[in-house]
């Protein structure tokens, strides 16, 4: 795939739109971004925030099976290959749906996984041949092709331990599943969610997964904490998550879904550049998303290796664009240059924004 997915370019473009560079050069005034389909792409990108970012602890056991002891058998394996599908709904903008298929080693901290999206009946048309693939070894992340890829034969860089000590917003994120994209959690994301999330189990009864006779529990939808970093938008979101797990006779998770409902309601300051008249608008969004993670295959063998050819580190755009543009406050402008043309005067304002960009 040549450049980055539609989808994605739309993120990409939102952000470009609010503040053109970091750094000097010419700026334009922010502007925010509306409509249900920058919506539920802004969901696409940060529903890995929402369901690894939390601070519930462990879980407790029901029917004598606990969530932990689930996480712990599946990680026993050493390795799997993994399945994950995933689907985004919002009103007015249809579905957007993606499969990310490939191998993991849990025990040291390794995998391969392709990207490519599912036919869906969406209003966002994604070429035929579309995918993008993530390795990671370690804190070590290569992709191409994705959200934060490239396009030909480059690969983008990013280190998931810079990611997390640049900020205090971003220590506990889970960085792989957001290079990743296309709100695609990573392996080791869908079990720490279920660490955290899995208080009460509760036996459902059985079903056959992939050939596998299996126990399905369940976990009674509730509210989960969302953090993130300051933005330009003052956005008040409420989320509510499911889960199902599916369960092997040696209490392996042989199948993981997540369903989510996340209302959102942003309120932007629509002018606080000088001379503007400030004020704000408020746009309330509600999506829906449903992830799916088989594990299967265990003890698979697993061989990942650092790309040959070009590599781009883009752990300095990735921090910058996780924190977001942040906020100006009126009282920040300051005129940086002035001057006349002919007899008409002219001043170009400038301001840092709370997370360190130009303006």
């Amino acid at each position: 795939m040549n450049g980055l997915p539609p989808e994605l370019v739309s993120r990409r473009d939102a952000i470009h739109d609010r503040v053109i560079r970091r750094g000097g050069g010419a700026r334009r005034r922010a502007r925010s971004v509306g409509g249900v389909l920058s919506a539920l792409l802004v969901l696409v990108v940060a529903v890995g925030v929402a369901w690894t970012r939390v601070d519930a602890t462990g879980g407790s056991s029901g029917a004598h099976l606990s969530a932990s002891a689930i996480a712990d058998a599946t990680t026993a394996g050493s390795t799997a290959r993994i399945d994950t599908v995933v689907q985004f709904g919002a009103a007015g903008a249809g579905t957007l749906g993606f499969e990310t298929t490939g191998v993991v080693d849990f025990a040291h901290q390794r995998g391969d996984v392709i990207t490519r999206p599912v036919p869906t009946k969406s209003s966002v048309q994604v070429p035929a041949g579309a995918q993008a693939e993530t390795r990671w070894i370690g804190d070590d992340i290569y992709t191409k092709g994705g959200a934060f890829g490239t396009g030909g034969d480059g690969w983008a860089f990013v280190n998931a331990g810079k990611v997390r000590k640049a900020s205090s917003c971003l220590a506990k994120i889970d960085v792989l599943s957001l290079v990743i994209g296309s709100g695609i959690e990573s392996p080791e994301g869908v079990l720490e969610s279920l660490r955290r999330q899995g208080k009460h189990l509760t036996d459902v009864g059985t079903e056959v997964i992939r050939g596998v006779p299996t126990t399905h529990w369940r976990v009674a939808p509730s509210n989960w904490p969302v953090l993130g970093c300051a933005n330009s938008d003052q956005q008040h979101t409420k989320v509510r998550v499911g889960l199902d797990i599916w369960t092997d006779r040696q209490d392996r998770a042989r199948r993981i879904t997540l369903s989510q409902t996340q209302t959102s309601t942003s309120r932007s300051n629509s002018d606080n550049s000088p001379g503007g008249h400030g004020g704000n608008a408020d746009d309330t969004v509600t999506q829906t998303s449903e992830a799916t993670t088989d594990f299967f295959d265990f003890g698979a063998t697993v061989a990942v290796q650092p790309p040959a050819g070009q590599v781009y580190d883009q752990t300095v755009g990735f921090i910058s664009t996780l924190e977001g543009t942040g906020s100006v406050n009126r009282s920040d402008w300051h005129v940086a240059a002035h001057g006349t043309i002919g007899a008409q005067p002219w001043s170009v304002y400038a301001a840092r924004t709370t997370t360190g960009w130009s303006c």
